[in-house]
């Protein structure tokens, strides 16, 4: 995997992919000159960071809340990151601070952008060596790491192994530290 990626020394060179020209212009990485008002706000934690979560509008707050139900955090201390989510028509990015990290023609898309926003930002800001997309599972003393792309059946064999009497760790994401 890592050499097909050219992460490995004397590993094919892999041309990458250009994303698709920007009708409106705003792309990925395009700082903002100002954060529209936003309707309203929700709190939430992963991992050991909090984040603020503006609305522009009310359509996509039913479905932020319901994916991020379990992660709701009522504290009163403030936020470590302000997120916000901006529509534009039926557009919508999703911006940490001042800089667009998500661009999405639709509803749909823009809740994928927001979770990697979400997960990036979390993993970036615990101590962590080494993050791998993987399940992650445990038996006793042994560990058991499945690093594997999206959709490739991890979520179903982790889901498998813990059934079987493993300890789910993890389907998505293993942080692991140096010791």
């Amino acid at each position: 995997l890592f050499a097909t990626e050219g992460l490995l020394a004397g590993g094919p060179e892999r041309e990458r992919d250009s994303p698709p020209p920007d009708e409106y212009g705003i792309v990925e990485g395009q700082g903002l000159e100002r954060i529209p008002p936003c309707v309203t706000h929700r709190f939430y934690r992963l991992f050991d960071t909090r984040f603020r979560i503006g609305f522009t509008g009310e359509a996509p707050l039913a479905a932020v809340e319901g994916m991020l139900a379990r992660l709701g955090d009522p504290g009163t201390h403030p936020a470590d990151v302000e997120i916000t989510l901006i529509g534009v028509g039926e557009r919508y990015l999703v911006a940490r601070g001042m800089a667009v990290v998500g661009v999405s023609p639709d509803l749909a898309g823009v809740m994928a952008r927001l979770e990697s926003a979400l997960v990036l930002t979390a993993i970036d800001a615990a101590p962590h060596l080494l993050s791998l997309h993987s399940g992650a599972l445990a038996r006793g003393a042994c560990g058991l790491l499945l690093p594997a792309p999206s959709g490739s059946g991890k979520t179903t064999l982790t889901a498998a192994l813990n059934h079987s009497g493993w300890d789910f760790g993890t389907d998505e994401m293993t942080l692991l530290d140096i010791d």
